[in-house]
Parts: structure tokens; C-alpha cells; sequence
């Protein structure tokens, strides 16, 4: 499910945007609801939360009403996370993909 900060358009791909600019502030991401350690990171298309923690999308997990920045972003000069993600406690994952494309691992950048 997607929160109601929502802008009007849609992506190719029937994912829909949020604010028009090109780099995202916290209040236009998205924030997908877990579903049995799943989300709907696209319509057509379901990931395990275990893919969420290595997707340069991800950008933070809701665990117990706690925002903890997602293990995706330990790399990333400005959040360096460290904090480990109780995957099995996860309620949503906040994500950045405004384009619809899905998961997109972060090994293929850094490695």
C-alpha cells in the first residue's frame, strides 16, 4: 500500500509518483506495507522484504513504529547505516523508487 503523500502522475510502469523533483525528500517517498514479508514494489510484481535490504531504493524499515535506516545505505557516505533490521518484525519499507522500476541491487554498484 502506498501513504497518502502520493502526487497525481503516474510511471510507465503504473507506479504512482510522488513530488515532480528530481531529488526526493523524505516526505515523497514511499511507504510499502509488508504483507507476510513481502511488498508490492510494483503492481504487477512482489519482493521478499530480503531483496528491500539490498535495494538501492530501499531507504528505511518500520520496525515496531521505529523508523531504522535500511542496511542498503551503509555504503552511502551520507547515512552510513549500521543498525542491524529485525527482518521479521518489519511493518513497511520507506522507498525511493519513483520510476517503477523494482528492485534493483546495491551489490551491482558497489561491487
Amino acid at each position: 500500500m502506498i501513504d497518502a503523500r502520493i502526487g497525481g502522475s503516474i510511471s510507465q510502469h503504473g507506479i504512482p509518483l510522488l513530488e515532480e523533483s528530481f531529488f526526493m525528500s523524505e516526505e515523497a517517498y514511499r511507504v510499502l506495507e509488508v504483507h507476510a514479508g513481502r511488498v508490492h514494489c510494483r503492481p504487477d510484481r512482489e519482493e521478499t522484504i530480503e531483496h528491500c535490504r539490498f535495494c538501492v531504493f530501499s531507504r528505511s524499515f518500520k520496525v515496531r513504529g521505529r523508523q531504522v535506516t535500511s542496511p542498503a545505505l551503509a555504503y552511502c557516505l551520507r547515512h552510513r547505516a549500521t543498525e542491524e533490521v529485525n527482518l521479521k518484525e518489519v511493518e513497511a519499507v520507506t522507498c525511493a523508487d519513483r520510476m517503477g522500476e523494482g528492485y534493483r541491487s546495491m551489490m551491482n554498484i558497489i561491487g
